[in-house]
């Protein structure tokens, strides 16, 4: 159980970057700015997942890119129910 709360604590640390869109519901940013947040937080994801999982890079580059593939297809699915 304690591997668990280490994980996620790992995960919600590393995606602190998220904290900047809520400055573009404030301030008008170009779109191009959410894809750079992406990267940064799919960045910081791999590092903090290294970290507490001794794991092998590419293991968890896969990972973390499966989550974020699934991230976008729901997002994409949900765009695409909102409007029927």
């Amino acid at each position: 159980m304690l591997r668990f709360k280490d994980f996620l604590l790992a995960i919600l640390i590393s995606s602190y970057f998220r904290i900047f869109l809520v400055a573009m519901m404030i301030w008008r940013f170009p779109s191009s700015v959410i894809f750079i947040i992406d990267l940064l937080v799919l960045s910081s994801n791999i590092v903090a997942l290294k970290v507490i999982t001794k794991s092998a890079m590419n293991k968890i580059v896969g990972a973390c890119f499966v989550a974020h593939a699934v991230k976008f297809f729901v997002i994409q699915g949900l765009k695409l129910t909102s409007f029927r």
